[in-house]
């Protein structure tokens, strides 16, 4: 096993930067200690990564290539808002962006812009001559519609908080590695 640190989010950093904000306060009876560290840690859900195995034995040339199909793979996703056109979009065509946008009064996926997008993507597994499976939830949206290229399957009802491989950690290391980068820009701003 390997422990990594995250950039520049280590823990003498961490300690250094503490006892600078405590001198540039005048708190004269702070110390930066271990234990300090541990509970500032545990308070903002930071932890240190394992990696097990040796970085040495990756080959660069299969991730290079691996890197550039995944693009080809994926297909962009599609972010649900309130407003047709809004103001942050004002100088940006909604076409160029990395993700399909489209609006309702609630922002919430309906049977139509389920069904559109379906099709969307039942036209692109045609046009690439593929057949794939989609995993759904039983929301009230994702009504049964079968495409030529695209097999839905259904997870059993009440059990989306187990199957669902967003809620099987990755919001959650989403969310730390967000917090983590957010910390590190904030740290790089104060020095």
């Amino acid at each position: 096993m390997k422990y990594v640190q995250l950039g520049v989010l280590h823990g003498p950093l961490i300690k250094a930067k503490a006892e600078q904000f405590a001198e540039e306060l005048n708190l004269v009876d702070f110390k930066a200690s271990d234990g300090w560290l541990t509970k500032w840690k545990r308070r903002h859900d930071i932890k240190q990564l394992v990696i097990c195995g040796e970085k040495e034995d990756v080959n660069q040339e299969v991730v290079t290539q691996w890197k550039e199909q995944i693009s080809e793979l994926c297909l962009k996703p599609m972010i649900i808002g309130r407003a047709e056109n809004p103001r942050c979009f004002k100088t940006i065509k909604k076409y160029r962006l990395p993700v399909v946008w489209k609006a309702n009064r609630k922002a919430w996926m309906t049977g139509a812009l389920f069904d559109d997008y379906l099709t969307d993507l039942n036209n692109q597994m045609m046009f690439q001559g593929r057949n794939i499976l989609l995993f759904l939830d039983n929301a009230s949206s994702h009504v049964g519609l079968e495409k030529s290229n695209i097999k839905l399957a259904f997870l059993p009802p009440n059990t989306t908080s187990v199957l669902q491989p967003l809620d099987q950690g990755i919001i959650k290391a989403f969310k730390s590695r967000y917090r983590a980068k957010l910390l590190r820009s904030v740290l790089a701003n104060l020095s």
